[in-house]
C-alpha cells in the first residue's frame, strides 16, 4: 500500500489520512499481522503535503528520529495531526480576514454619496445637542 498515493485520495486531510491508517492498523492486528515500515511510510507521505510549514516540521521530525529520538507512528500521527489542525485554524482564520477585508470597503462607503450623508448626520448632531438652537430658528 502506497501512503502517498492514499494521501492525495484524501485531498492531502492529516487528520483523515491518520484516521485511515489506525484503521488498516487495526485490521491488521485482527489478523495477527504486524507492519514494520509504517513510521518511514508516514514520513514520506507527509511530505508530500502543499503546506511548506508542515512539510518543515515533518523534516525536523526525521531529522529527530536520525539523531535517535524515539518516535512510533502513534506519536508522529499525533504530533502532525495536532500541527495540522492548528495550520488549518490559521487558514481559516487568514481566509476569513481576507473576506472581511474586502467586504469592509463596500459596506463603509457605498456610494459616491456617502461623504455628504456624513456632513449631513454631523451638522444636524450638532444643531441638536446644541444648547443655542432655540435661538437659532427663532434669529432666522
Amino acid at each position: 500500500m502506497n501512503l502517498e498515493t492514499e494521501f492525495a485520495g484524501v485531498n492531502f486531510d492529516v487528520t483523515k489520512l491518520n484516521s485511515q491508517v489506525k484503521i488498516w492498523v487495526q485490521q491488521l492486528q485482527a489478523r495477527g499481522e504486524t507492519t514494520q515500515d509504517l513510521l518511514a511510510n508516514l514520513l514520506r507521505a507527509y511530505k508530500t503535503l502543499p503546506d511548506s510549514e508542515i512539510v518543515d516540521y515533518v523534516k525536523q521530525k526525521t531529522n529527530d528520529y536520525d539523531e535517535g529520538q524515539e518516535f512510533t507512528a502513534d506519536s508522529l500521527m499525533h504530533l502532525v495531526g495536532n500541527k495540522y489542525a492548528t495550520r488549518s485554524n490559521e487558514k481559516d482564520f487568514e481566509d476569513g480576514r481576507k473576506d472581511q477585508d474586502s467586504a469592509i470597503p463596500a459596506m463603509r462607503f457605498p456610494s459616491a454619496w456617502q461623504p455628504i450623508s456624513v456632513r449631513f448626520a454631523a451638522n444636524a448632531l450638532c444643531y441638536h445637542l446644541s444648547p443655542f438652537r432655540h435661538f437659532a430658528r427663532v434669529n432666522r
